[in-house]
């Protein structure tokens, strides 16, 4: 029943474009639901597991847009305004 549901969570995130990026291959998004199953493993917990694959998937499409499209002048502009982000947010 949980593997089902697990099964499900899959398909509705290839079916929501979320594993599958353009950047990203879909990788690091198919392992971020596997770890996040492992972490979050009870089944009420489904909604959770959902929204940290999305938000681990939107990392990693910022990740390489940095790597690959950015000038130094962007990622040093985008790295200071990430940074001060993260000392909001904590």
């Amino acid at each position: 029943m949980v593997q089902s549901l697990y099964q499900q969570e899959l398909q509705q995130m290839t079916r929501l474009d979320l594993l599958t990026s353009t950047c990203g291959g879909g990788t690091w998004g198919w392992l971020a639901s596997l770890a996040f199953s492992g972490i979050v493993s009870h089944p009420k917990f489904s909604y959770c597991r959902k929204e940290l694959t999305k938000v681990a998937d939107l990392i990693t499409i910022l990740d390489d847009v940095y790597d690959v499209y950015g000038t130094l002048d962007e990622l040093e502009l985008f790295t200071d305004a990430i940074e001060r982000l993260l000392h909001y947010i904590i």
